[in-house]
């Protein structure tokens, strides 16, 4: 089973139970951007469905594009193309990279993401996977993998689902290391938690004219429902990529993206928000590692930089069987590592992002039913 189906018929099957805390999702909550939204929507939706007919967003909404470009730094040598979430950005950045009889040799971290293993495969890439170490580890594992006709190395960073944050220094040798040794390859870089990070509003593109960005709304500021993602491509690189853009996505929704570009309007004010939560939620999550892995139910793992860890599992039971007990005997709801293919061992990930108090009981109810099952 594809890991996005699990959550989709998992949120399906938990629709209106009160009784489960959900740790599984991997989104950071500002309840000051949700309130934010669902005023716009509520006392200014004649305003935005007016500006909307207004707006050109042919070629993706202008005042988009320039809040992003000016929010993130983006050089003016970057394609900014607008996607629907970054799930879509994904999909499209695989569709430019392995059209027509263009080289179909990927390497990924592992553990991966699964939607960029799975939507590379479907679209005809053979994917290697290399162990994502720390720093320059990871960077000689991929380096001692590239051929001449790698096409791209996909990765998160912060990683998911670990957290784990490559540094602007490494991403560059990786860059030059893929240019060194392949023909035309890239670096396609997911920095959707980057927000959360010492890398917030700094997009990784900057580093090297071979990376590929892929970023949204979602993951950093809890605005899924607005479908606000993007890709940021150098021309210098892919001279075709709006091209490409118009081809695969024609044209975006007005009210999104002028949602969007109201919701970028709000960084000055949200970011420190998030600095601040994220210290609480973070201190919360380490302490409660700590106390499980004294108990030998959990290996010791750091806190990265984004809301998500990644543990093994020191139990017997196999992970999905797990998660299903936690749900059915305990009420708590974490993801079980298969989907994000850990090189070994069994593993959970455990998302810290949400609702404080719900944070709190649910790992809670996460140590009872990790003790009793075993």
């Amino acid at each position: 089973m594809l890991y996005l189906r699990w959550v989709k018929e998992l949120t399906e099957r938990l629709q209106g139970r009160r009784d489960v805390i959900n740790l599984a999702g991997s989104a950071f909550h500002l309840p000051e951007a949700t309130a934010w939204l669902q005023t716009e929507i509520s006392e200014r939706g004649d305003a935005l469905v007016a500006a909307a007919t207004r707006s050109s967003n042919e070629f993706g909404l202008v005042e988009l594009k320039d809040r992003i470009r000016a929010a993130y730094q983006v050089p003016p040598e970057r394609e900014i193309l607008l996607t629907s979430g970054s799930s879509g950005a994904i999909r499209f950045v695989f569709q430019l990279l392995l059209a027509g009889d263009r080289p179909k040799h990927f390497i990924a971290e592992q553990p991966i993401y699964e939607p960029l293993l799975s939507v590379a495969k479907r679209l005809g890439a053979t994917v290697e996977l290399a162990p994502r170490g720390g720093g320059r580890q990871f960077v000689d594992e991929v380096s001692g993998r590239l051929t001449p006709t790698t096409a791209a190395v996909v990765l998160t960073n912060p990683h998911n689902p670990s957290g784990d944050l490559l540094s602007a220094a490494d991403l560059r040798r990786l860059a030059e290391a893929v240019g060194a040794r392949t023909q035309a390859g890239v670096v396609v870089v997911d920095e959707t938690f980057a927000d959360l990070s010492s890398l917030a509003g700094w997009p990784m593109g900057n580093i090297d004219e071979r990376i590929i960005t892929i970023n949204g709304l979602t993951k950093c500021y809890g605005l899924g429902s607005l479908r606000c993602g993007w890709a940021t491509v150098d021309r210098r690189r892919i001279p075709d990529a709006l091209d490409a853009w118009i081809d695969l996505e024609n044209i975006g929704c007005p009210w999104t993206e002028i949602l969007g570009s109201r919701a970028i309007d709000q960084f000055d004010r949200w970011r420190p928000l998030v600095g601040k939560k994220l210290t609480s939620v973070r201190s919360i999550m380490a302490a409660w590692l700590g106390a499980v892995a004294d108990e030998g139910l959990l290996s010791p793992a750091p806190i990265g930089e984004s809301c998500i860890v990644f543990p093994q599992w020191l139990g017997k039971t196999p992970p999905m069987e797990l998660v299903e007990r936690l749900i059915d005997e305990f009420g708590v709801v974490v993801a079980p590592g298969e989907f994000f293919y850990p090189a070994e061992g069994m593993a959970l990930r455990i998302g810290f992002g949400g609702d404080e108090v719900a944070l709190v009981e649910g790992l809670a109810r996460l140590r009872r039913g990790l003790r009793a099952i075993g």
